[in-house]
């Protein structure tokens, strides 16, 4: 992330005042997310724990609705979360999930497995820093691109 980033800088210039003021209004924005952050990853990485068990309940036990129901909403609640906090493909991958589970009712094996790869890419985005770019992470983003 980058310093400040998270104050326009219109809003700086017509209601914060001095510079001084100013620059301590962004450091304490800044560390506000950088302490929210380390609370969004463990959030994160229980909520991708929770995906599995729920794809494991539809991919064994004729895909309950209720299962399918809270799938959709923990992967809705990351979709919501994951590009505030510098996890952009968090978002995306999130997004993909909803978006399979919302257009079918029943799910085919090919659907399951992309589930499956979204969740388990899911664990591994949350292994980097935010904001990272590199090709593990580019090949994830690629492997959407092409599913969309």
């Amino acid at each position: 992330m980058t310093e400040n980033q998270y104050i326009p800088d219109v809003f700086k210039k017509e209601t914060l005042g001095t510079d001084i003021q100013t620059e301590n209004l962004e450091k304490k924005a800044d560390q506000v997310i950088r302490d929210l952050t380390g609370t969004f990853l463990l959030s994160a990485k229980e909520n991708i724990i929770r995906l599995k068990e729920l794809l494991s309940v539809l991919q064994t036990q004729s895909q309950p609705s209720i299962a399918k129901k809270e799938l959709y909403q923990t992967a809705h609640d990351l979709k919501g979360q994951g590009s505030v906090f510098g996890y952009a493909l968090i978002t995306a991958l999130s997004s993909n999930i909803c978006k399979i589970l919302q257009k079918n009712k029943l799910l085919s094996n090919e659907e399951l497995d992309l589930l499956e790869q979204d969740i388990a890419d899911m664990a591994l985005v949350l292994t980097f820093p935010p904001h990272t770019q590199n090709e593990t992470l580019r090949h994830i983003q690629k492997r959407l691109d092409n599913n969309s």
